[in-house]
C-alpha cells in the first residue's frame, strides 16, 4: 500500500488506537515534508533557469517593465539652492465673486 493509501485508510476509521494515531501523524508529517521538499527542489530550478528573452519591438526596455517611462535626463551635478536670494514668488489670481 502507498502512504496516501494508509493515510486515507487510517482516516476512515472511526475510532482509531494510540498507535494507529501516532502512524496517522507520522504519515502525514512525512507527506507535508516530501511535498514542501519537492516545492523547494522546483523552485531552486526556477530561480536557476536563464530568464525569457525581452520582447524588444523596436523600444528600449526600461526597469519598471514595458510600459514604464524612461528615466530623466541627466541635469548635471547637484545644484544647492542659494540662501541669499529671495524666494520666487508666484502671481494667483483672485477671483472675486461678484454680487
Amino acid at each position: 500500500m502507498q502512504r496516501e493509501d494508509i493515510i486515507r485508510d487510517l482516516e476512515s476509521k472511526p475510532y482509531r488506537n494510540p498507535e494507529e494515531e501516532d502512524r496517522l501523524n507520522r504519515l502525514k508529517l512525512d507527506s507535508e515534508f516530501e511535498r514542501r521538499a519537492e516545492q523547494a527542489r522546483k523552485d531552486d530550478e526556477d530561480d536557476h533557469q536563464p530568464p525569457p528573452p525581452p520582447h524588444q519591438q523596436g523600444r528600449p526596455s526600461y526597469p519598471g517593465g514595458p510600459m514604464s517611462q524612461p528615466p530623466p535626463p541627466n541635469r548635471g551635478p547637484y545644484q544647492p539652492p542659494n540662501i541669499n536670494q529671495p524666494p520666487q514668488q508666484q502671481n494667483f489670481r483672485r477671483s472675486v465673486a461678484l454680487s
